[in-house]
């Protein structure tokens, strides 16, 4: 409510992840406001099933938790089997997912 009633409120809501992203979602609707129209509204981490009753589809950003997991495992694996200190680099790059929840901001 003090972020919605301040003087210039925000064009838009990072939220760090889809959890938060869906309970800012609700308390948007709660208040007659929807993303994508009034705010734009953007998460992270791309987690279905919180996503699945969010209207409009939220717009986030999937860090590839999974592949992250799965990474960590093999390069803890290798590191058990090589002892001697090396340095690694690991990227995995992040996908958005583009929902209806960012809206198109009109500039005067």
């Amino acid at each position: 409510d003090k972020l919605l009633a301040e003087r210039q409120r925000p064009t838009a809501i990072f939220a760090p992840d889809d959890s938060v992203g869906a309970m800012v979602a609700r308390a948007l609707a709660a208040r007659g406001l929807q993303p994508g129209r009034d705010i734009s509204l953007m998460s992270c981490n791309h987690e279905r099933p919180l996503l699945l009753g969010i209207h409009p589809a939220l717009t986030t950003i999937d860090v590839h938790a999974h592949e992250i997991g799965n990474r960590a495992v093999d390069q803890l694996a290798w590191r058990i089997a090589h002892r001697e200190p090396t340095s690694m680099e690991v990227n995995i790059t992040p996908t958005l997912i583009a929902g209806a929840s960012v809206a198109t901001i009109k500039v005067a």
